[in-house]
């Protein structure tokens, strides 16, 4: 009998990833005793804190462990925006706590060729050129706070993109990505428009789901969902991204459960996306809707039925003050 024998990436890799884990693990270690308010641990030890603590490092295991598990906590955990959200709320950072065994799980997900073939790629460069141009333009900012601050966000976003990348390395999971930021999206939707109605979930609406009292028309404010962003405009942006992505995994879906959570995911997000009152957001969600169709194969006469009932039904079902802004 032959026995295949593992080869040089995956009998190396793990080793390194311990290594390398091991020793971030004593310098991060080191820089939060040094540095406390680095991630926001300036708080008071309680037994509270210290179940958190737990939790925290459970997490991380799970994360080296599971690569799928680790691709979905980061994808839900981006698309919230949890990390700032827990930081408003008095927590540490997410995104901070488990970025060392995030990028040793996506590091280790893909063999060392894999990391070269994704370094060359065309939008690795040009993201990567973007970078060093707004790092370059610190030198010549009249406030360098607030350049550095764009360059430090654009990095992170950079390294959030190069795990996703070597995380999603499979169809299937592309579509477990997909399906969490749908979820993400329907729950922030879901949350907003029962904030809008009066019903507040302690702890999590406060965060998830704000809302500011703004101006609709003329003497007229009313409540906008602005989420956990707080700007309703852009909320409304991140809310339309999903739409195209909700219809296309309901027309791919093989179970019927699927293909209505779907449908259903698109009709809290459209709902939400109105109570922002973003005219923009507004327009934006039409085109998409008529866009994703026209992509899907349905014909012009069906679509302009279609887009004819749905136009009576919005026009009825669409609160007045959202008409006349």
């Amino acid at each position: 009998m032959i026995v295949a024998r593992p080869s040089l990436s995956q009998a190396v890799v793990p080793r390194v990833a311990l290594l390398l884990g091991v020793l971030s693990a004593v310098v991060l270690g080191h820089y939060v005793v040094t540095h406390p308010a680095a991630l926001h641990l300036d708080v008071a030890i309680t037994p509270v804190m210290g179940a958190a603590a737990v939790a925290a490092l459970s997490l991380c295991i799970l994360i080296l462990r599971r690569t799928d598990f680790a691709l979905a906590l980061l994808v839900a955990t981006v698309y919230l925006n949890l990390s700032h959200v827990l930081v408003r709320q008095g927590f540490p950072s997410l995104l901070q706590l488990t970025a060392v065994p995030l990028v040793l799980a996506a590091l280790a997900s893909r063999p060392p060729e894999e990391w070269v073939r994704l370094a060359t790629r065309p939008l690795t460069w040009l993201l990567v050129a973007y970078t060093l141009v707004l790092l370059g333009s610190t030198t010549y900012a009249r406030a360098p706070e607030l350049a550095d601050a764009r360059v430090s966000e654009t990095v992170k976003a950079l390294l959030i993109y190069l795990m996703i990348v070597l995380f999603a390395s499979s169809i299937r999971r592309v579509y477990l990505a997909a399906w969490t930021m749908l979820a993400a999206g329907t729950l922030l939707a879901g949350l907003g428009v029962l904030r809008i109605v009066g019903v507040r979930i302690p702890g999590v609406s406060d965060g998830l789901a704000r809302f500011e009292l703004a101006h609709i028309y003329g003497t007229l404010f009313e409540p906008r969902i602005t989420g956990p962003l707080g700007d309703a405009n852009f909320f409304a942006q991140i809310l339309l991204v999903l739409v195209p992505v909700g219809l296309c995994l309901a027309w791919g879906a093989r179970r019927p459960w699927q293909r209505l959570t779907g449908y259903a995911s698109v009709a809290v997000l459209g709902a939400a996306t109105v109570l922002t009152y973003s005219r923009g957001g507004a327009l934006a969600l039409g085109f998409v809707l008529v866009l994703a169709l026209v992509a899907h194969g349905i014909s012009w006469k069906r679509l302009a039925a279609g887009g004819t009932v749905l136009l009576v039904v919005w026009t009825v079902a669409l609160p007045a003050e959202f008409t006349a802004r």
